[in-house]
């Protein structure tokens, strides 16, 4: 009897052991390797790790792109006599933001400038459903070691994963491209979506509005308290995308923000978001169009005043930007 009940240890010691190891060295979302990401074919969680890097390296960047995966097409390389890291992360919304600022200043890490790229998405994504989804979960979230394990601790799911790295072509690059620069769109990425199918597109349903204007301004306040220059922009989704955010709240967020903070903007209609050519799907601008936002964002490019495209929006000068915002004469899409 007792070496039954030896065998039965042993066994459910080995059982245990197995489950672990399984989850941490195959770890899909690489929560287990932030020092070292493995490109495996599965969106990591990029929250997590970026807040890791971030703030064992706290001198290594001096600003910081901050957005949703709509600003992954942003190239910091480009950007002269700045260390700038591009901190895109799937889906992420103003108040995951938020509180990845208030972390990063408690761990001494103030950045001298940060660049806030927000757009619909901002108040219809579900911060809800960030919670339940592996690669979204909040860096602040898993800080609490139970969670981390309860999360990633999945032999399952680390075993079916291994279908995707299997079938995945890695990239040589991959890692130095997440710790040196952050984007994830690079200038050869090509767009599979079928534009015939544009009407069926999704950008979120969730329309908390007023709480992301409160949260932008919470965010807003904690730069000017740190001496953090704070720049805005609006990212730009492909022109019949903007038309149905139109309808779903997008200017009253647009007239709202301005009366908090001047912004960049890049939405609208207009010869870049007429052409499909610069997108990889309605809601992603490719790196050539991430280029062009750049250049105006640093002072290099140039605004068109007759669209909008780029304009620097203030309460003194808003009712002229919702007056060129939709021109009339540009409704046909290429």
């Amino acid at each position: 009897m007792k070496r039954f009940a030896g065998i039965c240890i042993v066994t459910g010691v080995l059982c245990v052991l197995l489950t672990v190891l399984s989850s941490v060295l195959i770890d899909p979302y690489n929560v287990f390797h932030v020092d070292r990401i493995r490109d495996n074919g599965v969106e990591p969680n990029k929250n997590y790790i970026k807040m890791s890097y971030l703030i064992k390296n706290p001198d290594r960047f001096d600003s910081l792109i901050v957005g949703s995966s709509h600003v992954g097409a942003l190239h910091v390389e480009q950007m002269a006599d700045e260390r700038c890291y591009n901190m895109t992360c799937p889906e992420a919304l103003p108040c995951e933001q938020l509180e990845n600022l208030k972390t990063l200043i408690k761990n001494n890490v103030i950045p001298k400038r940060i660049y806030l790229g927000v757009d619909s998405w901002s108040y219809r994504g579900d911060p809800e459903r960030h919670l339940k989804d592996k690669r979204t979960i909040s860096y602040e979230t898993l800080l609490d070691k139970k969670n981390l394990y309860k999360n990633y601790i999945d032999p399952r799911n680390a075993l079916f994963s291994l279908v995707s790295t299997m079938g995945h072509t890695k990239n040589p690059d991959f890692t130095q491209i997440f710790y040196d620069y952050g984007w994830m769109i690079g200038y050869d990425m090509q767009s599979a979506y079928d534009w015939s199918k544009i009407d069926e597109y999704d950008s979120g349903v969730t329309n908390r509005l007023d709480e992301t204007i409160e949260e932008i301004e919470e965010y807003i306040n904690l730069c000017k308290d740190k001496g953090i220059e704070l720049i805005i922009f609006i990212n730009p989704y492909c022109a019949e995308e903007f038309r149905k955010d139109l309808e779903n709240g997008y200017k009253e967020f647009l007239e709202k923000l301005a009366n908090l903070h001047p912004y960049y903007n890049f939405c609208g209609i207009n010869e870049y978001t007429v052409n499909h050519d610069l997108f990889i799907d309605p809601s992603h601008y490719n790196a050539y169009l991430g280029d062009e936002i750049l250049d105006v964002l640093t002072g290099v490019g140039k605004a068109d005043g007759d669209t909008g495209w780029g304009m620097y929006v203030t309460t003194d000068n808003i009712k002229k930007f919702f007056d060129v915002l939709v021109p009339e004469e540009m409704v046909s899409v290429h």
